[in-house]
């Protein structure tokens, strides 16, 4: 049991942390970093989150130029003995002393896997500037990956040491199965009597939106109906757009699907994939991030399908609406996936005993170069 000395001294010790943007935003990045701020303020840490100022909305959308204010502004509020949790490469500038770097993809990896999605200027700019920065963030700092894929990436691009993998987690007591859809659908406007699909981020190439919308989509039966969730999503036949939705709503949609679909060239870990499978809705997705370690699996990894293969998309929705007995037997193992290997409980574990290991030594265990 802790003692009240080591309480006090916890309390006491403050933990910022550098990214991009307001975790109120709501993509995936701002989700992990509230549930890492929830968990450790629930310690006894008291966690400040630093982001840029900049107002100009152009230089808001440079990120190498966002990353720099926002180390500059991380620089001026941290005092010795704090400590300073960046993400990918913010902040690449500031002292290394007593800080980590979170990996939630690299730079590399996305402009390797978008190089077909993406116009060759942005993946020269990911690939070269965004890159180098991303590299030099991980050097001689304690490096953690949110994924093995993410890990094998940091060591084979950058050359850089991994210090931990610790996945993203979900909270799998928020996020259950719900025995009833028929409520949540029509709460939410949905056809009740379809094989109702989720889709996110289905207007951004590299969540595979061009594939929906040419491939997958055309292929629809009439009993089958995707509900599509992000900017910019068009009604059309067989398709319901509810745009961008509050977080809370999350767990709604989720249990009034069928399944999840993540046709995605590049992901980090995955949280929306996580999220569905706790609520044990059966995931089709790209062999990517979380997909990686899906594929291992007996049950899932039937489900982890190559972007380069689009009928098997369509394949493997149209198996899980035509047998009950292999919809619930995916259901199953789904949640059971999520709750042994994402649960917050490993989380929160994971992350004391990095935050414990790097406060009882003078400097934090750095994550080495292994190549030049």
């Amino acid at each position: 049991m802790t003692s009240s000395r080591e309480s006090d001294a916890r309390k006491a010790r403050r933990i910022f942390v550098a990214t991009h943007a307001p975790i109120s935003t709501g993509g995936g990045v701002e989700r992990f970093l509230t549930t890492l701020a929830t968990t450790l303020t629930e310690d006894g840490f008291d966690v400040r989150m630093v982001f840029s100022d900049i107002k100009n909305p152009v230089y808001s959308m440079i990120r190498p130029f966002a990353a720099w204010a926002t180390g500059r502004k991380v620089r001026r509020v941290t005092e010795r003995g704090d400590l300073t949790i960046c993400n990918n490469y913010f902040s690449w500038n500031i002292p290394t002393d007593n800080s980590i770097v979170i990996y939630h993809g690299t730079e590399a990896g996305r402009a390797l896997c978008t190089r077909k999605v993406y116009s060759r200027l942005r993946n020269l700019l990911v690939g070269t500037v965004n890159s180098y920065l991303d590299r030099r963030a991980g050097m001689n700092r304690y490096v953690i990956a949110v994924s093995n894929s993410v890990k094998r990436e940091i060591e084979r691009y950058y050359g850089l040491k991994v210090d931990r993998v610790v996945p993203n987690a979900v909270d799998t007591s928020a996020f259950t199965p719900s025995e009833d859809k028929s409520d949540h659908r029509r709460r939410l406007g949905l056809p009740i009597d379809k094989f109702l699909v989720c889709c996110i981020g289905s207007h951004d190439a590299r969540k595979g939106s061009r594939l929906l919308r040419k491939t997958i989509i055309p292929s629809l039966s009439d009993e089958q109906h995707f509900v599509m969730i992000g900017r910019e999503s068009r009604r059309g036949r067989g398709i319901t757009p509810l745009g961008e939705v509050p977080f809370g709503m999350m767990k709604i949609i989720y249990n009034a699907c069928d399944a999840f679909l993540m046709p995605s060239y590049y992901e980090g870990c995955g949280l929306s994939t996580l999220e569905a499978l706790s609520c044990g809705v059966p995931a089709v997705v790209s062999p990517t991030g979380v997909g990686c370690d899906l594929k291992s699996n007996k049950i899932l990894g039937e489900y982890v399908i190559s972007c380069e293969e689009p009928q098997r998309y369509v394949d493997a929705l149209r198996k899980l609406q035509n047998s009950q007995a292999e919809w619930m037997r995916v259901s199953l193992e789904s949640r059971r996936y999520a709750v042994e290997f994402h649960d917050l409980s490993i989380f929160r574990r994971e992350y004391l005993s990095v935050i414990n290991s790097i406060s009882d030594q003078s400097s934090p265990s750095v994550g080495d170069k292994v190549l030049d």
